[in-house]
């Protein structure tokens, strides 16, 4: 596994459950939950999810992967001529 995608995957892996788990901790031991604070971690949990993505799309890219490669594009179902005749 290349050393970026392994970085990516640890980070992922421990550490943001990690600082998730205090994050939640620090909040549930206040003495109410206010809307804007649900509404600051809902926020803060979008933008690191984009951030992640654009970090794992970028190394992507770098690495010159595809989307076939990713398993995200939609293969071509159609048969060609020769096929059908068959």
């Amino acid at each position: 596994m290349p050393w970026d995608f392994a970085l990516i995957l640890l980070g992922l892996g421990v550490l943001a459950p990690w600082r998730g788990a205090a994050r939640v901790r620090q909040l549930l031991a206040g003495p109410q939950l206010s809307s804007v604070e649900r509404l600051t971690v809902y926020a803060s949990t979008m933008a690191m999810q984009w951030a992640v993505l654009a970090l794992v799309a970028w190394r992507c890219h770098a690495r010159g992967l595809g989307l076939g490669e990713l398993a995200v594009a939609v293969p071509d179902l159609r048969m060609s001529e020769g096929q059908r005749s068959r």
